[in-house]
């Protein structure tokens, strides 16, 4: 009969997922806040992956685990199935060094430019799972220079409001100078469980959101502060107060090369070894990323990179 595959809420058991995971955490709890594919062998589960996406634009796998004799071919077949429900989305994997070679193999690529969140969990700040803080990759520029200047009158606020969009999708638009969809941007903000805003003057100068699974694992998305409004110590609070707001355990952001040095100097951040990224193609439709291209070589290790801890 095979391996039996299910997103069936019905189908998860304390028991069982306390024997796949261990005893660190509610999971039947954790699961019931995430999207999830459970894979059985007769009635026994045997593997497991959650993923967590506020339906628009990316996602973020966590918790690949299995067990079964033929461990890498269940890991592979578990990722494609969730992989089946991701069309079109940007999806980040946070993995381990068990799956590198799986993750490559699928068409992953090493981030270099994620960050964890670890002031809730600071036993991890030590471990092989993330750099040292500071940390720069051979040949990476830094671009923060000097400090910002404080403004003691901006204000910040929790929570989506809808009146907003307009100005959320136009910050977003002039940050990252790329035009955004006004449309996306609503669903995208709407859907997520934490939202903050900035202002001074009562005009709308910083925006940020987040999306996680309740217990362990977020991640900050949008970071954006409008151009004429930059240097002012916006986006580091509204890094900062989202991450105290928020109510998981580990929190992720994943960022562009520009932000290396913005971000390696927020010390409550980690750079993180094992954030992977891949984009789902359309059906019919093929992602081609030139090896030559600069902008690859920034946002990714190459294949088969390996730090000296690794090998």
């Amino acid at each position: 009969m095979g391996i039996i595959y299910s997103n069936d809420i019905n189908n998860l058991n304390k028991d069982n997922l306390f024997e796949l995971y261990g005893y660190s955490y509610d999971y039947l709890d954790v699961f019931k806040n995430s999207n999830f594919i459970l894979a059985f062998d007769k009635d026994k589960l045997v593997g497991s992956i959650r993923y967590i996406t506020e339906g628009v634009e990316t996602v973020l796998i966590v918790d690949l685990k299995v067990n079964y004799y033929d461990s890498y071919l269940l890991k592979k077949n578990l990722i494609k199935e969730v992989e089946n429900k991701l069309i079109g989305k940007r999806v980040m994997f946070n993995s381990n060094l068990e799956d590198i070679n799986l993750l490559e193999e699928l068409g992953y690529n090493r981030c270099k430019n994620a960050w964890t969140y670890l002031e809730k969990a600071p036993e991890l700040k030590t471990s092989n799972l993330f750099l040292p803080y500071g940390f720069s990759y051979f040949g990476e520029e830094e671009t923060r220079k000097g400090k910002d200047k404080i403004n003691s009158n901006i204000k910040y606020e929790f929570g989506y409001k809808e009146e907003k969009i307009n100005e959320i999708n136009d910050i977003l638009s002039e940050a990252f100078n790329n035009p955004h969809d006004l449309a996306k941007t609503k669903e995208a903000f709407k859907n997520s469980q934490y939202v903050i805003l900035a202002y001074l003057d009562n005009n709308l100068v910083g925006v940020s959101r987040a999306i996680g699974d309740s217990k362990l694992y977020a991640t900050i998305l949008n970071v954006a502060v409008s151009p004429n409004y930059q240097g002012l110590s916006i986006g580091t609070n509204l890094i900062l107060k989202l991450s105290e707001e928020i109510k998981e355990k580990l929190i992720i952001l994943n960022t562009h090369p520009g932000a290396v040095g913005f971000y390696n100097s927020i010390k409550e951040y980690r750079r993180n070894k094992y954030l992977f990224e891949r984009r789902i193609p359309f059906l019919n439709e093929e992602v081609r990323i030139p090896k030559d291209n600069s902008f690859f070589s920034k946002m990714f290790t190459d294949k088969g990179f390996r730090f000296e801890d690794e090998l």
